[in-house]
């Protein structure tokens, strides 16, 4: 999980030094370069995109596993509430 994180948080700028700097020591060519700044930020959007699904799906884990309610359920229960105010004001109205 660290690694994804890690992986995740590699910028194209932070990319682009690491590989600079394998091509400033002849280490790999020019087309090298590219190449490999672009997989390394290929495969940190597929970590990132990995860490977030992985993150969603414990955050719905752990609403499920404590109870909680979800907008839909709390729209429900206003529009119930909505519901019997109204009756409640009904009834009022007709005994006065």
């Amino acid at each position: 999980m660290l690694a994804g994180i890690g992986a995740a948080a590699l910028t194209r700028e932070k990319a682009e030094l690491v590989v600079k700097e394998l091509s400033d020591r002849g280490q790999a060519s020019n087309d090298e370069t590219k190449n490999m700044v672009r997989d390394l930020i290929n495969k940190g959007e597929q970590e990132r995109n990995t860490l977030v699904a992985a993150i969603r799906r414990e955050i719905f884990n752990l609403r499920d596993e404590l109870g909680l309610a979800t907008r839909q359920d709390l729209a429900g229960l206003s529009a119930r509430l909505d519901r019997l105010e109204e009756r409640l004001a009904q009834k009022q109205d007709r005994t006065e």
